[in-house]
């Protein structure tokens, strides 16, 4: 049977009461509350978003039964994780607050992964158009992975122009880069085979 529903969490934070709504009844295994749990532990220290306040989650946790809040207290006693004080596993050397920035940013990208960031290099501003791939922590420091727009390369390759498909292939890639490539030298047959592609339009 459902439970009903008093409110819901709105995009803003804020809540708003709904009537004649149900919510389907979660219920978790033992083996389930472990793991979420042990996670729980597992961020203690590291400063992530989401998490601005333990104290609801813990509140949640102690409505367990006698038995798997026992379960939980021995986890927390012999489970160490990196950033633990070992002589006081209940103490936050840090606080659980991530820099503002950081769930800001984990924001726009769940709505956009295209950015522009503007950063200071010595002594001038430069800015970059950025398509973002990973957002990653190593080391205790949150890195940026992705793929510059303003980029450019050069590229010098050689393919067996008797071999039609790798002909095929070097035209079609040719074609797909447009007018943001520049050629300083080609073979006859390559450009034979763009310009036969030019000859199917005209």
């Amino acid at each position: 049977m459902g439970m009903p529903l008093v409110a819901e969490v709105g995009r803003d934070g804020g809540y708003s009461v709904m009537n004649n709504s149900v919510l389907p009844t979660v219920r978790f295994t033992d083996n389930e509350i472990k793991a979420l749990f042990i996670a729980f532990m597992a961020t203690r220290n590291q400063q992530l978003p989401y998490l601005k306040s333990r104290q609801s989650l813990a509140e949640k946790m102690a409505l367990l039964s006698e038995n798997q809040q026992d379960d939980l207290v021995l986890l927390n006693q012999i489970l160490l994780f990196e950033g633990t004080n070992p002589h006081n596993p209940d103490l936050l050397d840090l606080s659980d607050l991530p820099h503002p920035m950081l769930e800001k940013l984990i924001q726009t990208l769940l709505t956009d992964r295209c950015l522009r960031l503007t950063l200071q290099e010595e002594q001038e501003l430069k800015t970059y158009s950025l398509y973002l791939m990973h957002l990653y922590r190593e080391k205790s420091v949150w890195h940026i992975e992705g793929f510059d727009h303003q980029t450019t390369a050069m590229l010098m390759t050689y393919i067996h122009v008797s071999h039609a498909e790798e002909l095929t292939e070097i035209t079609n890639w040719l074609l797909f880069l447009g007018e943001d490539i520049f050629i300083k030298e080609m073979s006859p047959e390559v450009a034979e085979s763009l310009q036969g592609r030019f000859r199917l339009y005209s």
